[in-house]
């Protein structure tokens, strides 16, 4: 004992000499002048990058209407109808695969609305992850499908208990495209050509490697969370003095981000209410690439109805 105690005094000593004499290990250099201004660019486009691609998802048997607004992520751990050209089809949010609903391609009226009390009734598993509200009912609408099948979901919905529909739409990108780079990439192997090369650049620095390992906060939004996580990245590419390059760093993530198949998603929520003091009243047949504007532009609860 009596031994350890004067290794730890001597090398106390010594250590406090070394820092009297000012041989102290060195700070890290500040960074320059141009590596700061790339930096300050990159932060915002980083955060917009996140948003945009957490709210990526694929289209499956249907497109969504594409609309002029900001990506942000939509629930899909929620109870759901597809409107197609072709059908109706409506899923509890246990039911992760949508190959079959049980209700064949043109459920009557009343199979719809007893569906949705069904489910509406369900609760989601505790294995669910991040289940939406239970009054809260998704509601994916083919561009090619009518305003009419749009009405009958809305009514059944509104019987069944649901207090709001959230309809999803193809977003449109905010995000500056990085010169030298295509809008999208096309094969799996150039982007797993850049995934690749972004992991080999987070290891030049500590400082980025760590900063890029990054968990989505629940307590935040989406875009809340992704700004604090860009000025964690921005603050260690600084540290880094920009090594790994901004510049390059920018092209790579838009090459791993923007494969072919991504669409970049934005909700709209309305709530459902069936004594609303507006009405949007458009013939039945009306396609939904035509009637969503009506939508778009109301402010507060509305009626839908078809005429």
């Amino acid at each position: 004992m009596n031994r350890a105690v004067v290794v730890l005094v001597l090398a106390v000593a010594s250590c406090d000499k070394k820092l009297a004499s000012g041989s102290a290990p060195a700070a890290t250099p500040a960074a320059d002048a141009a590596c700061t201004a790339k930096v300050q660019a990159f932060e915002p486009w980083f955060a917009k990058l996140k948003v945009e691609t957490r709210s990526f998802e694929l289209d499956f048997g249907y497109k969504l209407q594409v609309i002029d607004r900001e990506p942000m992520p939509v629930s899909s751990h929620i109870d759901a109808v597809e409107i197609r050209k072709a059908g109706i089809a409506v899923f509890d949010v246990s039911e992760h695969d949508h190959a079959n609903n049980g209700l064949g391609d043109h459920p009557t009226d009343k199979a719809i609305a007893d569906r949705l009390v069904t489910i509406r009734a369900m609760k989601a598993g505790p294995d669910e992850f991040e289940p939406a509200p239970d009054d809260l009912l998704r509601i994916d609408v083919d561009p090619e499908a009518t305003w009419g099948d749009v009405v009958h979901v809305i009514d059944a919905a509104t019987k069944a208990g649901y207090a709001r529909a959230l309809i999803p739409f193809t977003a449109t990108t905010k995000l500056a495209q990085p010169p030298g780079v295509e809008p999208t990439t096309n094969t799996i192997q150039a982007a797993t050509a850049a995934s690749d090369k972004l992991d080999a650049l987070g290891k030049q620095c500590k400082a980025y490697e760590r900063a890029v390992m990054h968990m989505p906060a629940r307590d935040l939004s989406p875009a809340d969370d992704a700004a604090r996580y860009a000025k964690q990245v921005a603050g260690a590419l600084i540290e880094c003095n920009c090594s790994p390059d901004p510049d390059e760093l920018r092209k790579l993530m838009w090459m791993d981000a923007h494969w072919h198949q991504a669409r970049p998603r934005v909700g709209v929520t309305l709530p459902l209410d069936a004594a609303a003091a507006t009405t949007i009243a458009l013939p039945a047949k009306t396609p939904w690439s035509e009637a969503h504007a009506q939508l778009l532009a109301a402010t507060g609860p509305v009626k839908l109805a078809a005429k």
